[in-house]
């Protein structure tokens, strides 16, 4: 029993899937929302990308953008309607039509629709569901996260050469946050 354990574990792939799942998922529950960079304007690109626009401004209830505003706003010490949508974040009837606006954003939408592909349908079952918003920012956390890992340790088992120098740079904690949060990076540094 020892030996198998030992054996599966020797192996850099294995090894690298729990350690970043285990990590990852730590990372994505205790990092508030809108913590990590530009996490609001990445989740705004996706939900322009759910839409099936490439170019243009996405279309959000404003409840949603408001409470996702708010938590933007406390991260920089902004208490102003923090307490308001931490109250009524879970229910407010996101289903209104007549709160639909645009959502202003620039940085995120230089970033190529591939490297947000297992995000979009987070967006979609966020929709179809109804859940609050902050049930949005961990769906599409954990798709990110997901996404990466697959790929990482995909590219770990097929190298020919490094697998153990590839598993280790993978496991940095700058990076194993990075794949716990809203952002192009995770895919973007798994593709490459």
């Amino acid at each position: 029993m020892i030996g198998r354990l030992v054996r599966f574990l020797s192996q850099p792939h294995t090894l690298f899937l729990y350690l970043s799942l285990l990590f990852g998922a730590i990372f994505l529950v205790i990092t508030a929302p809108m913590r990590a960079p530009d996490e609001r304007g990445h989740l705004y690109r996706i939900i322009e990308l759910s839409q099936g626009k490439l170019v243009g401004n996405a279309k959000l209830d404003l409840h949603t953008m408001e409470y996702m505003d708010a938590w933007f706003d406390a991260r920089f010490g902004k208490q102003s309607h923090f307490a308001y949508a931490v109250r009524d974040w879970w229910i407010y009837d996101l289903k209104k039509e007549d709160r639909i606006g645009p959502v202003p954003y620039k940085a995120a939408k230089m970033y190529s629709p591939a490297a947000y592909l297992p995000a979009i349908p987070m967006v979609w079952l966020y929709n179809l569901t109804g859940l609050p918003p902050i049930g949005l920012i961990y769906l599409v956390r954990a798709s990110f996260l997901l996404g990466a890992v697959v790929l990482l340790y995909h590219a770990i088992r097929i190298t020919p050469f490094l697998k153990w120098q590839l598993c280790a740079v993978a496991l940095f904690p700058s990076t194993v946050f990075l794949r716990s949060s809203i952002s192009a990076d995770p895919l973007t540094t798994a593709y490459i």
